[in-house]
């Protein structure tokens, strides 16, 4: 299903501190460090819905797109948010 996995910049995710907790095909849990504004949580459920949309149309669909869509929020620390993006915007070294 790695596929198929919805993402958000990170960037973004740190901006608006929002992250995709988890997702399992139509069903994604977002994680917020505080309530978000009644805009940007309903921009984030129609970018997923459009996304099912998508991938729906795909040959190769994954059974688990086929049922109705479930967005959900989670309210969790900074530290959270930070750490599920962690990997990306931290400099590597070698």
């Amino acid at each position: 299903m790695k596929k198929y996995e919805f993402k958000i910049a990170p960037a973004y995710s740190l901006y608006r501190g929002v992250s995709v907790g988890w997702q399992k095909g139509s069903a994604v849990m977002f994680l917020a460090e505080r309530k978000l504004e009644e805009g940007v949580e309903n921009l984030l459920k129609l970018a997923f819905e459009d996304y099912v949309r998508f991938v729906n149309n795909q040959l190769d669909c994954p059974k688990e797109f086929r049922a109705d869509c479930r967005v959900m929020f989670m309210y969790v620390s900074k530290f959270r948010i930070i750490s599920i993006n962690e990997d990306i915007i931290s400099p590597t070294t070698t």
